[in-house]
């Protein structure tokens, strides 16, 4: 009987060993440099394919179980049917014609992570046969090493990826390698009668020798480089090339996060149409591992489809919160390559006319993909209950945290520096509920000279935590930084919190078609993708909140609008009610002073003092009057004579948000999600405020860019014609 199995040689199986090794090298950067996971997975399947390679000599063997580990993985990453039943095979079939669809009508960059993930294997299954044939028959290893050391150099070099101490383990390991290979050569050969000898003689110096020189190349002091470095020169000379920073990606929704920082190129591509009452913050997702660089998933993916439209999935308890039904028609549009489906906050339904079009949820994260149908250009109706929260309901809400929420959401790396843990309780040292807990840190950024900034955003060094850069040493990002600082400041203060993305509500269309009444078309554009934090009450469920500088919280809060309008309200009529309330005040003094007067003198005093009261009274409705009648001059004078006072005090922020919030109170409402700089654009081009719009140039610069100078008399002329043409 033809034996089907091989037994290798000791040194044979080492290089065998070692080729793995090598091949896990290659497969380690992909998360970084790459939307690529479960690069484990991968390595495993190529270590168990080259094995087999070896081991077994019957070909039909090898395609047998290199087959049906093939399919294992798929059916792991994947497929949710049990493995090669009838549902399962057409489920197979359905993900690769939908891939092939894909590719096309929009290119490679557009197929479904299926299609890829089948196509990657086969290039291990193919790396394990190649390798095979130049480990076991020609046994020539030194290309294979070279590529490997290229290979890493230019990722060091132009990526995100750290490669020093990959370098020196696939040197070392390349050396020892061809070593070996050469002893093993050398034995088939003949050269040698003594292997022993061999080995004692040469072998074994040589590794010795390999293990010093390498030791004192680590750790011996090295002197700084003595030619310039040809990267930027490289950069300059390709412009946006594909040897360009590798840390400058295009602004958009990404799947992996596991490296956050560097710097954004903003991308107006226009990626959902929503018809809708209101422009709302659309969730794709949320990740609980921080992992001191960036975010990862605990659990991979699950996605089940949709049963009867009912959407089970809820970030917050509809009994516990009042909510609004509302309703709104999405169109995913066909040039963005967005593969999931965001949806807004209290989502119960979600249907669509297209035939053949299927929900998959993944209960995990909140996630939602489409199959079937037109794959990109869906569209689809969402009901939802829009939430409103109760700030007192919130504060009250201390009740015990399941322990799978503290497991997930409390972890921090061992890594994270004391100091972020510190600076969160000095923060939250004077509150003593969640609830204000995690508005005091929300407040934080915006108060303290945070700069929101999409360029020149450095990357944590090997040895920096993300969050603890931005703190304490740059103070500027955009809202990955701000919304990833948050919620480890809050898990540092043992309160459990998530990292959720996907888009702010976009603006309202330059060309609305013909809708029902308060319906409005927005464009949802790639420069919209966001991040922002949800905070967790045992009794309400995730609260959804903002510390990015410049957005505002998606979600509405009772008391805190109540409390907002109250205090504009107090400021801007304060004057007035003080002098109001002094006249009230004098003359019941006047009149209890009169009375009492007229109780102890005789009978001859009486016509005098009510001559007396007469004229107060009189005096007393004269000058309410006055105020009655000139209280807009009054409270224009108070306003004026506080705002200049701000400005005397190079309280810039506070001068300017005293004329926003003017503006808001007299009907010019500024929308949820709307930048500074757009919401002055739009009020210069509908209102023709064109003051208003140059303060917010001078202020954006003043705040981000610190340009910490401003021209007082100029913003006083500026203050002076809003004013004017708004009426104080």
């Amino acid at each position: 009987m033809k034996k089907i199995f091989h037994f290798p040689s000791v040194t044979t199986f080492f290089l065998i060993v070692a080729t793995i090794i090598l091949v896990f090298e290659w497969l380690r950067p992909l998360p970084i440099i790459s939307d690529t996971n479960n690069v484990h997975v991968f390595g495993l399947y190529f270590a168990a394919s080259l094995l087999v390679s070896y081991f077994f000599k019957s070909k039909a063997v090898k395609f047998i179980i290199k087959a049906f580990t093939f399919l294992l993985i798929i059916d792991y990453l994947f497929l949710t049917s049990p493995l090669l039943s009838p549902t399962w095979i057409e489920e197979f079939f359905s993900q690769i014609s939908l891939g092939v669809n894909l590719v096309s009508l929009e290119g490679w960059l557009s197929t479904t992570s299926f299609l890829r993930t089948i196509l990657f294997l086969l290039l291990l299954w193919l790396l394990s046969y190649l390798l095979h044939y130049w480990l076991v028959t020609a046994n020539r290893f030194f290309p294979f090493i070279a590529m490997t050391i290229v290979y890493l150099a230019v990722l060091d070099t132009f990526t995100a990826y750290n490669a020093n101490y990959p370098i020196i383990k696939v040197a070392f390991l390349s050396l020892v390698m061809l070593i070996v290979s050469q002893y093993e050569k050398r034995v088939r050969e003949s050269f040698v009668s003594n292997k022993q000898e061999l080995s004692g003689k040469w072998i074994l110096p040589i590794v010795a020798a390999m293990l010093v020189a390498i030791s004192v190349g680590v750790f011996a002091p090295k002197s700084d480089p003595i030619w310039p470095d040809p990267v930027p020169f490289i950069q300059s000379a390709l412009g946006n090339g594909v040897l360009s920073d590798q840390t400058t990606r295009k602004v958009g929704y990404g799947e992996n996060d596991s490296v956050l920082g560097g710097s954004f190129v903003q991308d107006d591509t226009v990626i959902l149409e929503v018809v809708s009452q209101e422009d709302v913050y659309w969730r794709i997702e949320s990740k609980d591992v921080y992992t001191g660089k960036g975010w990862e998933r605990s659990e991979a993916s699950v996605y089940l489809p949709l049963e009867n439209a009912t959407v089970p999935w809820q970030s917050f308890s509809t009994d516990a919160v009042s909510t609004e039904t509302r309703q709104v028609t999405v169109t995913r549009s066909g040039h963005s390559g967005l593969s999931k489906v965001p949806l807004p906050y209290g989502v119960q339904e979600i249907q669509s006319e297209q035939t053949g079009a299927i929900f998959m949820l993944d209960q995990f994260s909140g996630m939602m993909e489409s199959e079937g149908g037109e794959y990109q250009w869906l569209t689809y109706q969402v009901d939802y209950e829009k939430p409103t929260f109760n700030e007192s309901a919130l504060r009250k809400d201390q009740g015990s945290i399941p322990s799978e929420i503290r497991e997930k959401y409390l972890q921090l790396p061992d890594t994270l520096p004391d100091r972020v843990g510190n600076l969160a309780v000095e923060i939250t040292e004077n509150e003593n509920n969640t609830y204000d807990k995690a508005k005091a840190i929300e407040r934080y950024f915006h108060l303290n000279g945070f700069s929101y900034q999409v360029e020149d955003i450095p990357i944590p060094e090997e040895e920096e935590d993300y969050v603890d850069q931005f703190l304490f040493d740059t103070q500027l990002g955009y809202c990955d930084n701000f919304s990833t600082s948050m919620v480890v400041m809050l898990r540092s203060l043992d309160i459990p919190a998530r990292w959720v993305k996907g888009f702010t509500g976009g603006t309202e269309a330059a060309e609305q078609p013909p809708l029902p009444n308060g319906y409005k078309l927005y464009e949802v554009r790639n420069n919209n993708a966001h991040s922002w934090v949800e905070v967790y009450f045992p009794e309400t469920g995730w609260v959804p909140f903002e510390p990015t500088t410049g957005f505002y919280n998606p979600a509405e809060f009772q008391e805190e609008q109540q409390e907002n309008e109250a205090e504009q309200e107090e400021t801007l009529e304060e004057e007035e009610e003080q002098e109001e309330q002094v006249e009230t005040e004098e003359e019941v003094e006047t009149a209890e002073e009169e009375d009492e007067s007229t109780a102890t003198v005789g009978n001859n005093n009486i016509s005098w003092l009510k001559v007396v009261l007469a004229v107060s009274v009189l005096i007393g409705i004269v000058l309410l009057l006055f105020v009655i009648i000139k209280r807009r001059t009054i409270r224009s004078w108070w306003l004026t004579k506080s705002w200049d006072r701000l400005l005397e005090d190079d309280d810039i922020e506070k001068a300017y948000l005293t004329i926003v919030t003017r503006l808001e109170k007299k009907g010019y409402k500024r929308q949820k999600g709307q930048t500074l700089r757009q919401y002055a654009v739009e009020l210069k081009e509908q209102s023709g405020m064109e003051d208003f719009y140059q303060m917010t140039l001078e202020y954006e610069k003043w705040l981000y860019m610190k340009n910490k100078y401003i021209d007082k008399n100029q913003w006083r002329k500026h203050f002076q014609k809003i004013f004017d043409q708004i009426g104080a």
